[in-house]
């Protein structure tokens, strides 16, 4: 049998050649679609040897260039910025150590006046695009510390940089001889690109006057928000990892400025919907995806909305920790009627909380799986208990669906949900078959029981999962956990469909609107705000125990509060003790 041809050996009459196509998302930095190499032999056993070698060269060259950064304008942007803060911040360091120093050599009288008289010929290059050598050099340096080669930049790419270096010249010397001068009020960088960049420098600490690098910070960002939910802690990286796919790791946390924090908002305004359900944008970085979806819908306004949020969180957190001295872009916002696009969560209507309780999942479902179906089986499962106890708890569907039987805890005669990551001091189950998750350490809480529930039968029912229960820990063993390890994902996507069966689903109603109930109940019923906090999870419980101790060391004190929640809704059919477990 003769040996297969390699991939890539193309034959030209008695000449070889290795030919490859370069990845449609790198045409653009060759200027070319494929590349064409001759393997200079008419042997096929040499020239097949030779193309794998190439093969093989070629993957790892695709890969290392596929790993760099793209020279793209924003890109140029940052690394101008990076350079003027640099430079600023060499000459503030000098100034500070040289001031008052005899043994120096830094003579402010000598400096100035030549500094003085610098600024006008630099202005000159600038507006005649003319460069001088340091110019030239720094600008090539600046490239080369970032991992681009200035040989293979393009004519406009340079360009770019070139006059970018002088801007940031015209711009230091400006500043270095305010500075020299102590007039402080007029440091503040006057050209666009490099505003905000100066205040992170001049009179401030020096964690911030050394500017660390972002990547750097995230990762102790990450680290200090350790102990919220995974999911959570995955979204907070996966934002920050965007961004700095936008900016570059090595910028350093002072030079962030708002044009980075508006770059980032239109980006993800950008995102198509549901992109990761798409084969097509597999393997693609953010910015590719946004890029291959320009023509996809477009993620809901109040998802875009949060992931900017998600990202000012963390700016906040760095003056917090003092690594900046403002939250830069803290007034870059998405349009109103961008976030509010109709998708706002709703309670559900009188109309459709009847509908949903008398469903066939309340009244008698065909089977187990078909619950949408009338029919004579009358089941008390995951289904049935979990949107009763949303309305009548307000609890999030993720704390609901992983309660444990040993959650459900009686303290001085009233029966609550005792909302929490940690396992209860009784050592009944075993916490290794559910590892719980809360939205915050605030969620943690003690949420009264309703009488509704217990009329309807609940505390029957926990004591009925605690006895037969084969070996599980789970009050809801029949709701099954999502790819992700949450056991709200499935149910939430089956209950939207039952939604839409029963035809009361809308945009604005999905099983978040429980809770919506649940809080316009507590209005109607005039709960106080300091109690609605704490039975809903919005307020500090490290302060609760403090200031509103009852709150949480005395469920009873909330059992008035829960007593005040009514709804205009018959459920005496549930009373009936008869379903099956």
């Amino acid at each position: 049998m003769a040996p297969q041809r390699p991939h890539y050996l193309v034959r030209r009459g008695d000449a070889f050649y290795f030919r490859r196509a370069f990845p449609g998302n790198l045409i653009s930095r060759f200027s070319r679609n494929e590349i064409k190499v001759s393997l200079r032999t008419d042997s096929p056993r040499l020239a097949r040897m030779r193309c794998r070698d190439l093969s093989n060269r070629f993957e790892l060259f695709i890969e290392l260039v596929g790993a760099m950064p793209e020279l793209t304008p924003q890109v140029i942007d940052s690394l101008l910025k990076n350079y003027f803060f640099q430079e600023l911040t060499k000459f503030n360091g000098i100034l500070d150590t040289a001031v008052g120093d005899d043994t120096s050599g830094f003579d402010i009288d000598e400096e100035l006046p030549y500094v003085e008289a610098k600024l006008p010929e630099l202005r000159k290059y600038l507006s005649a695009r003319k460069y001088p050598r340091d110019v030239l050099a720094d600008a090539e340096d600046t490239l080369a510390h970032a991992g681009f080669d200035a040989s293979k930049a393009t004519t406009d790419q340079l360009a770019a940089v070139r006059h970018g270096v002088m801007r940031a010249k015209v711009e230091l010397y400006r500043i270095y001889s305010a500075l020299m001068r102590g007039e402080y009020n007029d440091t503040n960088p006057k050209d666009p690109l490099f505003m905000s960049s100066a205040s992170a420098v001049i009179g401030q600490s020096t964690s911030m006057a050394q500017g660390e690098e972002l990547g750097e910070v995230v990762r102790r960002f990450i680290t200090f928000k350790g102990t919220l939910a995974n999911k959570t802690l995955g979204e907070y990286q996966r934002i920050m990892d965007w961004f700095m796919e936008m900016t570059g790791k090595t910028l350093p946390i002072t030079a962030i400025s708002k044009d980075h924090v508006a770059e980032f908002r239109d980006a993800v305004m950008a995102l198509p919907k549901n992109y990761i359900k798409f084969k097509e944008f597999n393997g693609l970085s953010f910015t590719e995806v946004i890029k291959a979806g320009k023509d996809h819908e477009k993620i809901a306004g109040k998802t875009a909305n949060k992931y900017l949020i998600d990202l000012k969180t963390f700016l906040k957190w760095c003056v917090d920790e003092e690594y900046m001295a403002s939250v830069p872009g803290a007034k870059v916002n998405l349009p109103k009627s961008v976030i509010e696009d109709g998708t706002d969560r709703k309670p559900f209507d009188h109309d459709q909380l009847k509908t949903i309780f008398t469903s066939p999942v309340y009244t008698g479902r065909q089977s187990r799986s078909r619950r949408t179906k009338p029919g004579k089986l009358f089941l008390r499962d995951g289904h049935f208990w979990v949107p009763l106890i949303g309305l009548f708890s307000g609890m999030r569907l993720g704390e609901i669906v992983q309660l444990r039987t040993a959650d459900i805890r009686q303290d001085g005669g009233a029966y609550y949900f005792d909302v929490t990551t940690v396992e209860g001091d009784d050592g009944e189950f075993s916490e290794t078959e559910l590892r719980k998750h809360l939205k915050s350490k605030q969620s943690q809480r003690r949420i009264p029981i309703h009488s509704e529930l217990i009329a309807i039968g609940l505390l029957g029912y926990v004591s009925d999962k605690r006895k037969n229960n084969h070996g599980s820990n789970r009050l809801f063993p029949d709701i099954k956990p999502g790819k992700d390890g949450y056991y709200s994902h499935n149910f939430s996507k089956s209950f939207s469909r039952d939604l839409e069966a029963f035809g009361v689903k809308t945009k604005s109603h999905v099983f978040h609107s429980f809770r919506h109930n649940f809080k316009s109940a507590m209005d109607l019923g005039g709960v106080q705000d300091t109690h609605k906090d704490a039975l809903m999870g919005h307020t500090d419980m490290n302060q609760a125990k403090n200031t509103y101790a009852p709150l949480y060391d005395n469920v009873a004190a909330l059992v008035p509060d829960m007593d005040r929640v009514k709804y205009a809704l018959d459920l005496s059919h549930l009373y009936k003790n008869t379903h099956k477990q």
